[in-house]
């Protein structure tokens, strides 16, 4: 697999199942990560799991909807 570290990656669908796994494991592997999904309460929880402040962005959004 290639070095990861430093790269930036958009998950939408960020704060259930797959979404919540890929984010760990992406994070874990360096990357700094934008996070979309409709609970912002739990991409708020995601992203302090994942590491220190400012390393990742939560973006409460409904990516169906273009408002």
């Amino acid at each position: 697999m290639r070095d990861l570290s430093g790269r930036i990656g958009l998950i939408t669908g960020a704060s259930r199942g797959i979404g919540v796994h890929l984010a760990r494991t992406l994070a874990a592997q360096g990357m700094r990560l934008a996070l979309a999904a409709r609970d912002g309460a739990a991409l708020e929880r995601l992203v302090a799991d994942l590491g220190p402040p400012g390393t990742h962005l939560a973006v409460p959004c409904d990516v169906s909807s273009r408002d």
